[in-house]
């Protein structure tokens, strides 16, 4: 396991990434830091793209396989402060564990990352350890993220989200709907000369209602869930409504679709228009357009598709095998949430794997936290996964 020097430097590391607040879109700070203590620890080239992803390289001394590790470096906001009992952004230990936004998502698994790194025997090292710091994932998973995957080129990925030092084989992933139903402005005074647009969505909702999830025997249920709805014009005084519209999270299984998902969600919406054939309607994928810190515009589909590899993947059993070896009890998992995972596994079929330290119902909360113990176990963990992975010929057969 660690020494104490190292422990040290893990926590240093991650304590100064907790005091540097990263919002999604205001990640320079942090993207400056890790380029800089990247550098001091020794990687042998370290590059920030145009999107303002960092990403720093180990160089092994024969050839093999180039191993990803990801973390991004963004955060959720830290609001409602008066439910925080300690500041999200002066990180402190208390009892074992260290506190502040990011802790476990996922500022302590990527300071495990790159400390882990900086460890490795290039000498024994068989190939190229690839560890980066994504932006923008709270907001567009995935997305970022495939431009460091065009960098790279990895032919394996480690996701370093939050499982309790698990090795998850696969997500569900998410989807975001945008359903607009239409109906015709009038005064609230003479409802007969309109068309109340929310009264026009209240069946569409029950139809949407009844729609039964699709289940997959690991990742579980698909699931349709209503986010947001708001009417226009609002707020409506004395108007009634002519537009309200609905925002829905779909949770996805291997094998949605963008098409396969609004099909579905229009063939339910096609049976409330024959029962009332004013009943008019809009459904559409959302879109993420956004701006990166550098400035860089993005925009593409909210949808980041779900992935699962088969148990018996040689690489899964090697990389549980190497973690038990050294001396972490991980099995077999999958993550309950989307991550990164869905740009490198679900869309380009990468092997991808998930292993990091921490409690995953501890992201996004008040007083988040992580346990120090995992987080030294997983700096551990990592090293020996950086170390060994790519030394087995049968895994990575091109090599």
């Amino acid at each position: 396991m660690l020494n104490t020097e190292q422990q040290d430097q893990l926590l240093g590391l991650t304590m100064e990434m907790i005091d540097c607040k990263s919002y999604t879109g205001e990640e320079r700070e942090i993207v400056e830091l890790l380029k800089q203590k990247m550098k001091d620890l020794g990687f042998d080239l370290v590059e920030v793209d145009e999107l303002g992803n960092v990403v720093g390289v180990i160089r092994g001394n024969r050839l093999g396989p180039r191993i990803l590790f990801d973390g991004h470096v963004d955060t959720v906001a830290a609001e409602n402060l008066e439910d925080w009992t300690m500041h999200p952004f002066k990180s402190q230990i208390r009892d074992g564990n260290l506190y502040g936004r990011g802790a476990t998502d996922m500022k302590g698994a990527l300071a495990a990352m790159i400390c882990a790194a900086s460890l490795i025997n290039r000498e024994n090292l068989a190939g190229e350890i690839y560890v980066s710091g994504t932006v923008s994932e709270e907001i567009a998973e995935g997305v970022a993220f495939r431009n460091v995957l065009d960098r790279v080129r990895p032919d394996l990925v480690v996701i370093g989200e939050s499982n309790q030092l698990m090795v998850s084989r696969g997500q569900r992933g998410r989807g975001e709907i945008r359903l607009e139903v239409l109906g015709v402005s009038a005064h609230s005074a003479n409802p007969e000369a309109g068309v109340n647009a929310v009264r026009k969505m209240m069946p569409a909702l029950a139809a949407l209602d009844a729609l039964v999830p699709r289940e997959d025997p690991v990742l579980g249920k698909g699931i349709l869930e209503l986010t947001d709805i708001i009417s226009t014009p609002y707020p409506g005084s004395s108007v009634i409504p002519r537009s309200c519209t609905a925002t829905f999270d779909r949770r996805l299984l291997p094998g949605d679709t963008p098409e396969s998902i609004v099909e579905e969600v229009d063939q339910a919406l096609a049976r409330v228009k024959e029962s009332d054939p004013d009943f008019r309607y809009e459904v559409e994928l959302a879109i993420n357009d956004f701006l990166t810190w550098t400035g860089a515009e993005v925009k593409a589909d909210r949808f980041a598709p779900a992935w699962r590899f088969d148990e018996d993947e040689k690489w899964l059993q090697r990389a549980v095998m190497i973690l038990n070896e050294g001396g972490i009890p991980a099995r077999l998992s999958q993550y309950s949430f989307c991550t990164n995972g869905s740009a490198s596994a679900g869309e380009r079929g990468i092997p991808t794997m998930g292993f990091g330290p921490g409690m995953e119902n501890r992201a996004h909360t008040a007083d988040e936290y992580i346990q120090v113990d995992q987080l030294v176990q997983g700096c551990w963990g990592y090293l020996q996964l950086m170390e060994n992975m790519g030394s087995d010929s049968k895994v990575f057969v091109k090599y």
